[in-house]
């Protein structure tokens, strides 16, 4: 495991790129139950107004769960809220990157409110969110 970043502050921020394949949007229809045809069915999608299967929302925001338990903060860190706005959908093998940024702490608290985005290749804003994460050991 990759430990804890000591020290955070305002201001501090972290990236990470990402992708998922079809095989993982076929496991997570199935743990979740969401079998909508949107994101299993390749002739149904290809008729829809995207085109093509698509990532199920919460499989492509799933990213933000691993960052905050491994990457930033790290270990120890409880996830108190998120709050998620979706502005364009995400396909299987294109690359995106998911963008962290702490706008305000708690020190007493031992809490953070972080900005988490999620952009496309080409920059363009695809997920706008927020959440609030609390670690013993942060700021």
């Amino acid at each position: 495991m990759k430990k804890l970043i000591k020290g955070l502050k305002l201001g501090d921020h972290y990236d990470e790129l990402f992708s998922y394949t079809q095989n993982e949007v076929d496991i997570f229809a199935k743990i979740s139950g969401d079998l909508n045809p949107l994101h299993i069915d390749e002739e149904f999608a290809k008729n829809s107004i995207f085109g093509k299967r698509i990532i199920h929302g919460y499989l492509g925001t799933c990213i933000f769960s691993k960052v905050f338990a491994m990457n930033f903060p790290g270990e120890g860190s409880i996830y108190l809220k998120q709050d998620l706005k979706f502005f364009k959908p995400m396909f299987t093998i294109e690359k995106y990157r998911a963008n962290f940024v702490i706008i305000e702490h708690l020190k007493d608290k031992h809490r953070a409110l972080f900005q988490t985005n999620i952009y496309d290749s080409k920059n363009n804003l695809i997920v706008k969110g927020e959440a609030i994460i609390q670690n013993s050991k942060l700021l």
